[in-house]
């Protein structure tokens, strides 16, 4: 019967756009399946690249921090014999100055000879 072709006709093209939508509704997850994949993939790189580059931030914050406590030790010793060197400076100045101050008073002739003798 005629009602009975419509029927199954219809029947038919329902199963037909239940298989295409089930078919599309697969790839469509497939292909979100891959994106999170893809998502997982770069973000995991990112968070690597980010350890990476804290890794990289401490080590340079160390070497910082040494070289600052290095330069400090030689500033240090810098200024401990700038200071060493001025005082032998201020000595060898005093002593120098008692030598001019000697060379100017009246020299004495020496006791106990006599000259002519």
């Amino acid at each position: 019967s005629e009602s009975a072709d419509i029927v199954q006709r219809a029947e038919t093209k329902a199963a037909e756009r239940r298989a295409a939508a089930e078919q599309e509704a697969e790839e469509i997850i497939a292909a979100s399946r891959a994106a999170i994949s893809d998502i997982d993939e770069r973000m995991a790189r990112v968070e690597a690249r980010e350890r990476l580059v804290q890794d990289a931030d401490s080590q340079a914050t160390r070497i910082l921090a040494r070289a600052k406590a290095r330069a400090n030790e030689i500033l240090k010793k810098a200024e401990s014999t700038l200071a060493d060197a001025e005082e032998r400076h201020r000595d060898t100045q005093n002593a120098v100055d008692r030598m001019r101050t000697k060379l100017r008073e009246p020299q004495e002739p020496p006791k106990g000879r006599s000259r002519g003798k």
